[in-house]
């Protein structure tokens, strides 16, 4: 019985992250979405990063979502993860944003406006480009 239980954990789970942004699966005319892969939600990043705030649009999970291999995740000090994630809403700009004297690394221009549904699903295996508190 274990056997079967890890079998079904795998098989929820698509592969991982290949780095890429996929937005092939975004139609403007349409107000409800469905993703079902890293490479789409990294699309959905893009789209938002570019200025597309997705308002009175929904974007639901379809899948859960693994952004890196966490095999080595104890080793990610010394040897980083193959994708680094930027956040959706958030773009790194040469001009540092701030709370506080806290500096952030992240300016905010572009905004998620919309409904994100995880519908049950999640997204795992994140890590961010800098930290919040670098």
């Amino acid at each position: 019985m274990p056997f079967l239980i890890l079998l079904l954990t795998v098989a929820t789970y698509a592969s991982v992250w290949n780095g890429k942004a996929d937005t092939k699966w975004y139609k403007d005319s349409e107000s409800e979405f469905t993703i079902t892969t890293a490479e789409q939600l990294a699309g959905l990043a893009k789209l938002v990063n570019k200025g597309n705030d997705f308002t009175g649009k929904t974007v639901k999970l379809g899948a859960n979502i693994m952004l890196n291999d966490t095999a080595n995740w104890r080793n990610w000090e010394k040897k980083k993860p193959k994708n680094k994630w930027k956040p959706i809403g958030l773009y790194e700009s040469g001009h540092w944003g701030n709370i506080g004297h806290l500096s952030l690394g992240y300016s905010n221009r572009n905004y998620f406006s919309g409904t994100f549904d995880g519908n049950g699903f999640a997204v795992s295996e994140l890590s961010r480009k800098k930290s919040i508190l670098s």
